[in-house]
């Protein structure tokens, strides 16, 4: 990585209603226009960005994950803009929160399935866990993936560095409310 290079990156962050994928969708899409029109190299979606933690739906979630990737790999390439974030879903009868980095000029999008489920939100009966890291050299670094939960465990963290990966790409959100 060239640390004289600057790189723009856009934390998108916003509300997620939880099972309403327009609403959520229509969200996602004004923040990547946005990182696009601020000539962000990279934009971090939230995890399970589509759908929110609507897991009893997993199947239905699942169904649309072609036209969604394809969209968004249609945006990396127009925009120049990698377009990273999680969703369902669905590989040989497994669901997994699964996330997908769509990189400008490549027909597929690289994905990371998570590997640390979180318990307290059901994932456990809804998610398979990953089994493997993901790493992908966007020009000026070497990044890897992760979702929410698995920056807890420290071995993830650095089985990435040693890997050389320079910049930890994290889906996550909260998916229920606080009290």
């Amino acid at each position: 990585m060239d640390i004289n290079m600057p790189v723009k990156v856009t934390i998108a962050q916003f509300s997620i209603s939880i099972g309403d994928t327009q609403r959520n969708w229509s969200s996602g899409m004004s923040a990547i226009r946005q990182a696009a029109d601020e000539s962000s190299r990279l934009i971090q979606l939230p995890e399970l960005w589509i759908s929110g933690y609507d897991l009893s739906n997993c199947e239905g979630h699942s169904r649309n994950e072609g036209e969604y990737a394809g969209e968004l790999q249609h945006l990396a390439d127009r925009y120049d803009l990698a377009i990273g974030g999680s969703m369902i879903t669905l590989q040989n009868g497994v669901f997994f929160n699964s996330y997908h980095l769509f990189v400008p000029g490549q027909k597929l999008s690289h994905r990371y399935q998570k590997t640390h489920l979180f318990k307290l939100l059901d994932e456990t009966r809804y998610f398979a866990p990953g089994e493997s890291l993901t790493t992908v050299d966007l020009g000026w670094g070497t990044v890897g993936l992760a979702i929410c939960y698995d920056v807890r465990f420290p071995e993830l963290v650095r089985a990435y560095a040693n890997r050389g990966v320079e910049c930890l790409l994290v889906a996550a959100q909260w998916g229920m409310k606080r009290k």
